[in-house]
């Protein structure tokens, strides 16, 4: 890419510092005084709520409310619509905050100070939460317009006091893009070079682009029709900690904001709903929450909102991200709808060298949030560079599936990357081929559980435990019609230390084409699924044997 083109791609922007009036005279007056009480406008927060369609803006009024005469003994309340409806209103709500507030005011002198106090208080625009909306990207501390890419600072420190944050900082998701000196081609050739040259496993490279793609998550749902949720699996010391904390600085958070791996169904969709393009980083989901994340990952994918509560007190979460998780642990039994919707690796300890990896130092990690600020520029170009990724995967791939917009995803945010260095980080396709591959063997493991349960099958039968014309028929000389009912009821006699349930024996066979799982009504049988035997040489034999009786007229059952 020569200079000219790199020009085109990323415009230039301009990093202003907003600089806030805090001279006290200006700030705080008009102000209202009695003998005890002194009352000062402080400020008018205006909120902007983007999640919601069409948007909602909401006001809150903080005053500083001495109630000792003093200036130096100010307590901040914050007053909505609702407490400045009436003088009334006004004085429950301040005396929930002190005991101590006494003060004579008429309605008059309550309506006449009410609009003295908006007059005179320091106008805030605030975000509901982080992300991009708006035509802009928020970060705690700036705001990227995504028309003409000027970047805005509220403040040039690490710390940002309330007054300066563009969002609520009561909410969990508080992203800071941190300014440097450093030139954003530097920050991008030293971090990705040193992430290739440490991380080497294609599922890696695969899990981490879609990790980045969350930044569009919103154009990836509308253009791929789902967005996979990505999970790092390993033992401890295999490097999936440092994945997480690495995509975190990126998207400006650190650690503190991490869920534990231990958190509710609803605690995670919560989060979901918390933020826009932001991932929810989760910390080593432990064994017992793996089968209830199940759903949440397909809830995520196919941007689901889940509903809690009863009648009229229903709560609705919908999702505007996705989450990323480490774990020490994969998904006791997964299905082909499950890998088909997740983006996953398997590291090993040792199997990644980090001795001298640089990017512990929090000071190296702050560098990051700048990664995102130039990535947010190809934000447009995306649906393109997808459909072309797309289409080329269809045609290298044998194996078709929902897998293949999670690689064009990831192979979208790679291409860029590869664009901006001008030169090839990661080969799309043979990271595409690898991962492919992986998925494969997983989908495999599935189809030898259908195995299992055909063995099953095969040793009641042999035992006279499942009874043909009741249990079982032979249809078309190779279709094993079974009642599944009266199948687990003897499975689960017979092992009664691995009980089976219906869901759970759907489960196991979704992915192995063998099995037809939906059930039929049939005479004799009931209703029954349906399963391909005509390869289990042995099973087909004894079934066929336990017929042979039934060239009797007197001992036939009814076909279908």
């Amino acid at each position: 890419m020569n200079k000219t083109e790199e020009k085109k791609m990323l415009p230039v922007v301009v990093a202003q510092v907003k600089k806030e009036n805090t001279k006290e005279e200006n700030y705080y007056q008009p102000d209202w005084e009695d003998e005890k009480t002194v009352i000062k406008p402080l400020h008018v927060v205006r909120e902007f709520d983007y999640r919601t369609n069409p948007p909602t803006k909401t006001e809150k009024l903080s005053l500083g409310v001495s109630t000792s005469g003093k200036h130096s003994d100010y307590l901040v309340v914050e007053y909505d619509s609702q407490h400045l409806n009436d003088k009334k209103a006004f004085l429950l709500k301040t005396n929930a905050h002190t005991a101590n507030f006494n003060i004579e005011m008429t309605e008059k002198q309550f309506r006449k100070n009410k609009k003295e106090w908006y007059e005179g208080a320091k106008l805030r625009n605030v975000y509901v939460c982080a992300g991009t909306q708006d035509q802009k990207h928020i970060w705690a501390n700036a705001q990227l317009s995504l028309d003409d890419y000027q970047l805005v600072y509220t403040t040039d420190s690490d710390s940002i006091p309330e007054e300066q944050s563009l969002v609520d900082l009561k909410k969990t998701c508080k992203t800071v893009l941190y300014p440097t000196t450093k030139a954003w081609r530097k920050i991008f050739e030293e971090f990705f070079g040193t992430f290739r040259a440490t991380f080497k496993d294609y599922a890696v490279l695969t899990s981490f682009g879609v990790a980045l793609g969350i930044m569009f998550w919103d154009i990836f749902q509308d253009i791929a029709q789902g967005f996979a949720p990505v999970l790092f699996v390993g033992e401890s010391e295999s490097g999936k900690s440092t994945l997480l904390m690495l995509i975190a600085a990126i998207y400006g958070l650190d650690n503190s904001s991490y869920l534990s791996g231990d958190s509710t169904i609803y605690a995670v969709m919560k989060e979901m709903s918390s933020r826009l393009n932001i991932p929810v980083c989760i910390e080593e989901l432990q064994p017992e929450v793996m089968s209830k994340y199940e759903q949440i990952v397909k809830n995520a994918f196919a941007r689901i909102s889940r509903a809690r509560g009863k009648n009229d007190e229903i709560e609705r979460l919908p999702i505007f991200t996705s989450f990323v998780a480490t774990s020490n642990y994969f998904f006791p039994k997964p299905t082909m709808q499950l890998l088909n919707r997740l983006a996953f690796a398997t590291l090993k300890k040792g199997q990644f060298n980090l001795d001298d990896f640089p990017y512990f130092d929090r000071e190296r990690q702050k560098e990051l949030s700048q990664i995102l600020f130039i990535l947010l520029h190809f934000r447009g170009k995306i649906p393109e560079i997808y459909a072309k990724i797309f289409e080329c995967l269809t045609q290298k791939l044998s194996n078709k599936g929902r897998h293949i917009s999670t690689l064009a995803i990831s192979g979208t945010m790679w291409h860029i990357i590869n664009s901006i260095l001008n030169y090839q980080v990661v080969d799309l396709i043979n990271m595409a081929v690898e991962y492919d591959k992986m998925l494969q063997s997983y989908m495999s493991a599935e189809v030898r559980s259908g195995d299992t349960i055909l063995n099953d099958i095969t040793r009641l039968v042999e035992a006279g435990k499942l009874e043909n014309c009741t249990d079982w028929k032979l249809m078309r000389n190779s279709i094993l019609r079974l009642n599944l009912n009266r199948f687990l009821e003897k499975y689960n006699a017979a092992n009664p230390k691995a009980m089976m349930k219906a869901s759970q024996f759907r489960l196991l066979v979704a992915n192995d084409k063998r099995f037809d799982t939906h059930s039929i009504s049939m005479k004799e049988i009931n209703r029954a699924i349906s399963i391909d035997v005509s390869e289990n040489e042995y099973l087909l034999e004894i079934l066929r044997k336990q017929q042979m009786w039934l060239t009797n007229p007197e001992n036939s059952c009814d076909e279908e």
